[in-house]
């Protein structure tokens, strides 16, 4: 689930949490939280990746709601001033959100190129993966890629690799984000197809009844599986 939590001197102020079935099936979510009620001042924000009750990941970011009834627009004002690199990598994945991958891609592109970093390569390599420029998304990741690498990097690069039909190396990748972020049912079924590829079928079935046992609701998978078994 996601836990996201609003707190004013370490105090919540709000909190909000998300079953990770309801968030949009992509790397990225833009979330609203009422700050009416709230008085002017610093406040932090922090987001939450939970695995039962244990936190895999966090987020922390500082913000001030300002104390002035109006204002020349709506906004938010942080304690440092936004740089148009900053203001290209918000509106660019907010372009992502809502499917506009063609203006996301320019956005993002503008973002990583004024400032380099994992951030607004994640994102550049999100709208590259998006408009089919797979290798374009291995390109852009490959100074990112460690042991640590967050979950969505993995994720992209393995399905990346796979879409550049190398299912060999996209199988480390789905291999490494099984190991280290759990159970995921679509990653699980991508590393089938990928040794389906390469052609040892009987690890495919293994994996794909792995999955089916985990959700048995998966019909074309189930058919795909008995289609093999009866060859």
């Amino acid at each position: 689930s996601l836990k996201i939590s609003l707190l004013a001197d370490n105090q919540v102020v709000q909190v909000r949490n998300k079953s990770l079935a309801e968030l949009p099936d992509d790397s990225f979510v833009i979330e609203s939280l009422p700050l009416s009620s709230c008085k002017p001042g610093y406040y932090s924000l922090t987001a939450d990746l939970l695995v039962g009750s244990q936190v895999r990941d966090s987020r922390r970011a500082e913000l001030e709601v300002s104390g002035l009834r109006v204002i020349a627009s709506p906004i938010l004002a942080s304690r440092g001033q936004l740089t148009e690199a900053d203001e290209l990598l918000a509106t660019g994945i907010q372009s992502l959100n809502t499917g506009n991958n063609q203006e996301a891609l320019k956005r993002l592109s503008q973002a990583h190129s004024l400032n380099p970093g994992p951030a607004s390569a994640l994102a550049l390599a999100e709208a590259l993966f998006r408009t089919g420029q797979f290798q374009g998304v291995v390109d852009i990741l490959a100074a990112y890629d460690r042991p640590e690498s967050p979950a969505e990097l993995v994720s992209l690069l393995g399905r990346a690799f796979h879409s550049l039909n190398q299912p060999a190396r996209a199988a480390i990748y789905y291999e490494q984000y099984l190991n280290r972020f759990g159970v995921n049912l679509e990653i699980l079924n991508y590393l089938g197809s990928c040794y389906y590829q390469m052609g040892d079928k009987e690890k495919a079935l293994a994996i794909w009844e792995k999955s089916l046992s985990l959700n048995p609701d998966q019909e074309k998978l189930k058919e795909l599986v008995n289609s093999l078994k009866k060859k």
